[in-house]
């Protein structure tokens, strides 16, 4: 992920570069670069504080959502996803889950994803998408929303702002090039896991993380939680935005956060669903190989222990420390594991990951309607 026009384009400016991406750094300036021009136009005109607040660029929620918490995330996200990504394409290889004959298929998978990433027709097209949604997002304004510091004047009537042109030439733009990358980036990680899916893994039912050895790919979901907050972030201001300025209820809005939350934890662990029958058909392998195992020295250590088939007369021998007993219980701790094999390779801490990453953007809207102080003295009332 750190490949691609773009990163190649900051390379050029010499905002990064190989060793150092310099990741706060272009956070930092992104942001800067999306919202401080906004301002001082704004301010230029006259158009930062107004005496409606509906028509003020410093009361506009999200001019700072979008602009300072989720371009910098953006940026910061791309180089989590990077370092987690890496380490599972590393990993699957230092392991021996991808070895012999598949090795080469993997190889040819990884080529076929950098050439996905560095696709310069693929950036061409989410810069044109980009420039279109942010064409889309100035008309809506002028035409529905009487935004003053984007559009002076009255509905569909006039030009844009010193401010509203900075809007739509650089600001959304910026912030939607920045939210197309990352799901283009998602997609070419679905196609990654199903590729990899379709390989013969060497898979181990009694590797220790339950999941053959695949666990590893739980730490994607992490990664992706850093998009997750950032569009949460913007979510929650659109709506925050509604309730200061329409009147609505926060509480209307319950059906919005119990879809996004849905809609968030599908798109972080979703993809891994396709591991599913792997896993099942590894846990009913070790199950028949390792029962049977189990079976055989079960009854083994039944004969020779309890029934004392071809014990010689006169000479007992003693249980302990006798390395039987240590077999059979290491055995048994081998098929329990393979019992508890999962069908995802996933558990509830990246669930729960996603759902902070989901719903903590929402506090403050959710505090609106019912404040900290109410809901600390229903606490202390009902732990009292």
């Amino acid at each position: 992920m750190q490949s691609g026009p773009f990163n190649r384009f900051q390379q050029t400016l010499q905002l990064a570069d190989a060793n150092n991406p310099r990741t706060a750094s272009r956070a930092l300036l992104f942001a800067l670069v999306s919202w401080l021009p906004l301002v001082a136009l704004a301010s230029a005109q006259g158009f930062a504080i107004n005496e409606d607040p509906r028509q003020s660029l410093l009361m506009d929620f999200t001019v700072y959502a979008r602009f300072l918490v989720a371009v910098p995330l953006f940026i910061i996200g791309e180089s989590v996803a990077s370092g987690r990504y890496s380490m599972i394409v590393d990993y699957l290889v230092r392991s021996g889950i991808v070895a012999g004959s598949e090795r080469q298929d993997y190889d040819g998978l990884l080529s076929d994803i950098r050439r996905f990433q560095d696709s310069r027709m693929a950036e061409l097209l989410l810069g044109v998408l980009a420039y279109a949604g942010a064409a889309f997002s100035v008309f809506r304004h002028a035409m529905f929303e009487q935004s003053a510091w984007l559009t002076p004047s009255a509905v569909g009537a006039s030009p844009l702002s010193w401010a509203g042109a900075w809007y739509a030439a650089v600001s959304m733009p910026l912030f939607l090039f920045l939210f197309f990358r990352s799901v283009w980036s998602w997609f070419i990680w679905l196609l990654f896991l199903w590729r990899l899916s379709r390989l013969k893994l060497r898979l181990t039912p009694t590797h220790p993380d339950l999941a053959g050895g695949l666990n590893i790919l739980s730490d994607s979901p992490y990664a992706i939680g850093v998009f997750v907050f950032a569009i949460g972030s913007v979510l929650s201001s659109v709506l925050t935005k509604r309730v200061v300025f329409d009147g609505a209820s926060v509480v209307s809005f319950n059906t919005v956060f119990i879809a996004y939350l849905l809609l968030a934890v599908l798109i972080s662990v979703g993809p891994l669903l396709v591991f599913a029958g792997k896993l099942n058909r590894l846990r009913l392998q070790g199950l028949r190989d390792y029962g049977a195992l189990a079976s055989q020295h079960a009854q083994l250590f039944d004969d020779k222990w309890i029934k004392k088939v071809g014990a010689i007369e006169g000479i007992e021998e003693t249980p302990l420390g006798s390395p039987d007993m240590s077999s059979l219980a290491d055995l048994n701790t081998n098929y329990e594991t393979v019992k508890k094999i999962k069908l995802f390779p996933f558990g509830v801490r990246a669930i729960g990951v996603l759902a902070a990453s989901a719903l903590i953007p929402m506090a403050p809207l959710i505090l609106m309607e019912f404040p900290l102080k109410e809901i600390l003295k229903a606490i202390a009332g009902a732990v009292i």
